[in-house]
């Protein structure tokens, strides 16, 4: 029946007058523009002689609380707002009273090429998008926005009406947790940092959730791929099956982190490679942290838990071990199966050898420690501010005797180590002088011509700097950090120029000239174009070039290589005579498709449109293709990401989703045209 024949119909009628037959009507209302979201129904009209069937598209889950009874817009506002996210703890925009007057809800079509509603505030920054991908009706998609920006969504990938798919993005983190039964639980993480891990593990004890700590252990698959064998092997299976078996008894049975203890801080640092080994029984390279560990607060108490080994399994981290609270006076239990920890262990025979002054310079060193991590249990970190700072400047002193009295192929562990812990400390707020420690240190080094090591030094020093502006300071301070991080690393680049950071610092560089340059790449050339030629064997090396050929290519030929997902090779070279477009995406960042799907069908004859896909694994992306059947122009695929698919790496992806236009002679056109123009410059092209 016509919109206007039912407003008419149902004009005046209200529920003592009409019998619902079934229970998923919902009240019709004609003034509102989600009135096409509703679920089929009988009403009975005792006024009208046949039985009315209305049949409308349905929605799931959340979409019923936006559909009531709405007759302004403001109502509408209302119940975007009453939708939340499925899982617990996400920060997003939540407006008070006074800012939701000046919200308002449109239709998300004509914004994102998809069926809808998209709510924004008063300065049209988006603050909720619900979107009905797959078109049939139903919303599938729920995202949540903090200061513009989507940092975390709820998805229904199979169009079932169930949830399985829960993301945090942008500043909400990394976390991917599928729920292939649909109950609504996480029944696994897809991708998850090693800090996330950390945090989770952190309230997986404190709720005492068996469930949540075990989605973060190693399956039974995963720790075959890794190939451990051996006595490594045979230990690491002791030691998850027992964190497996033990976990309820031990959250149960710890008194430490209970309901009112907050988690502050995991800074594992950085990983580590337990190269491959047969002889240990490692058969491939293993990325982990050995001695991951989490900080927390009972008032004005610190404690820490030790979460022993996390290994990198694809592009995730799982945890190993049962989670241990450390207790200062003994030792600890978890980690150390890769790497076992030799630093702080005190044996005036074997660290000292036959040196006395070596094995004294090992127990001076483990007594500082006991006392800074004593006072640091005592809480009152204030009061004990002092205290703190000058138990750590001793402890780093203690540090530099060990170094200097080691074998020289210990040096650089224990410069590492000094860095590491008063890096560390300084980030903590614990030992403000740590940096102008660590400065001192390496002019003392540096005047001994003792080199190996300084570039070390400086880096953590870069990041310890910016890393506690980012994590205590206001965002103007933080833009100002980033503008201090760049001359940071620029120095860094100068006065290290064959550090194995260099490349990384290079392409910092030229990463952030390039996406806040006004329009100048002039900076960003000069770095990628440095970074070329003296790392060009390296993956940053690689994607430097990339980056060249796209910023410096335009108005020149190019050629475009990949393979498609039928295995054939393809060139954009070989297409002289046709428009190419090159779409590169992942399933995280779709924007655009409808776009194209739109040109692929009007310039059938004139343009050639491939999909450049860089999902970190192949079967995201599969998955994603066969629930988007409409998607049926070529695709090319190389997992990795823009770090290391060899598609990005190509041209120096920088941003997804984006597109590159080439013309019928092979020539660049453009790299990052907006979507919505190019319509315009194709017609043109095509002439």
């Amino acid at each position: 029946m016509h919109h206007a024949h039912l407003s008419k119909l149902f004009r005046g009628l209200t529920l003592k007058n009409i019998s619902i037959v079934s229970k998923n009507v919902f009240w019709y209302d004609p003034a509102s523009p989600l009135f096409r979201y509703q679920f089929t129904g009988l009403i009975m009209i005792p006024s009208v002689v046949t039985v009315l069937r209305i049949t409308v598209l349905s929605s799931i889950v959340t979409c019923m609380a936006f559909l009531g009874t709405s007759a302004n817009a403001q109502n509408q506002v209302e119940k975007s707002f009453n939708i939340k996210p499925k899982q617990p703890g996400v920060d997003c925009d939540m407006p008070d009273a006074a800012a939701r007057n000046k919200c308002k809800v449109e239709m998300a079509n004509e914004k994102f090429g998809l069926p809808g509603f998209v709510v924004f505030d008063d300065t049209e920054r988006i603050l909720r998008l619900f979107l009905d991908r797959n078109k049939d009706g139903k919303l599938d998609r729920w995202s949540y926005y903090k200061d513009g920006i989507e940092v975390y969504r709820d998805s229904d990938n199979d169009y079932d009406g169930k949830l399985d798919e829960f993301r945090w993005l942008g500043s909400g983190g990394t976390r991917k947790g599928v729920d292939p039964n649909e109950d609504g639980e996480i029944d696994r993480w897809e991708l998850i940092s090693v800090q996330e891990v950390a945090e989770e593990a952190f309230y997986a004890i404190q709720n005492r959730d068996n469930v949540r700590f075990g989605r973060l252990l190693i399956s039974d698959e995963e720790f075959r791929s890794l190939g451990l064998k051996g006595k490594v092997g045979s230990e690491f299976a002791k030691r998850v099956d027992a964190a497996r078996k033990g976990f309820s008894s031990m959250a149960r049975g710890q008194k430490q982190i209970g309901k009112s203890t907050n988690f502050v801080y995991s800074g594992p640092g950085q990983p580590g490679v337990a190269a491959a080994s047969e002889r240990d029984g490692i058969t491939k390279d293993i990325v982990c942290y050995d001695h991951a560990s989490v900080v927390y607060k009972n008032g004005q108490t610190t404690g820490n838990l030790a979460l022993g080994t996390i290994i990198k399994v694809n592009d995730t981290w799982r945890l190993m071990e049962l989670p241990e609270i450390v207790d200062p006076n003994k030792a600890i239990q978890t980690g150390g199966a890769l790497f076992p920890m030799q630093l702080y262990t005190v044996d005036p025979v074997i660290p000292g050898g036959d040196d006395p002054r070596l094995a004294n310079a090992y127990e001076e060193f483990e007594k500082i420690d006991k006392t800074l991590q004593g006072l640091l249990e005592e809480g009152n970190p204030k009061k004990n501010a002092v205290r703190i700072a000058s138990l750590h400047e001793e402890k780093a002193m203690a540090g530099i005797a060990i170094y200097n009295l080691v074998p020289k192929d210990q040096k650089y562990s224990w410069l590492q180590n000094i860095a590491d812990t008063v890096s560390d400390a300084y980030q903590k707020e614990e030992y403000p002088r740590g940096l102008s420690f660590l400065k001192e240190f390496s002019d003392k080094l540096s005047a001994a011509k003792r080199t190996e090591g300084l570039d070390y030094i400086r880096w953590r020093s870069v990041f310890a700097k910016y890393q506690l502006i980012i994590q205590v300071k206001d965002s103007q301070a933080r833009r100002a950090a980033l503008k201090d991080l760049m001359d940071d690393l620029k120095k860094f680049v100068n006065q290290y120029p064959n550090s194995e950071f260099a490349p990384d610092a290079l392409f910092q560089l030229g990463f952030n000239s390039e996406i806040d340059n006004g329009g100048d790449n002039t900076e960003a050339i000069k770095m990628y174009t440095l970074l070329a030629r003296k790392y060009g064997d390296t993956n940053f090396g690689k994607r430097a070039k990339g980056a060249l050929a796209r910023l410096q290519g335009k108005g020149k030929p190019i050629s475009f290589k990949g393979k498609t997902t039928d295995g054939k090779l393809f060139d954009s070279a070989s297409q002289r005579g046709k428009i190419v477009l090159i779409h590169f995406w992942n399933t995280d960042a779709t924007n655009g498709l409808n776009e194209i799907q739109k040109l692929n069908a009007k310039y059938d004859k004139e343009l050639v449109v491939i999909g450049a896909n860089i999902n970190m694994q192949t079967k995201d992306f599969q998955a994603y293709m066969r629930q988007n059947r409409e998607i049926n122009w070529t695709q090319l695929h190389s997992p990795g990401g823009m770090d290391k698919s060899e598609l990005a790496m190509q041209i120096g992806l920088v941003s997804l989703p984006m597109a590159l236009l080439i013309d019928k002679e092979g020539k660049l056109i453009e790299t990052n045209l907006p979507f919505p123009d190019l319509d315009r410059e194709i017609q043109r092209l095509s002439r």
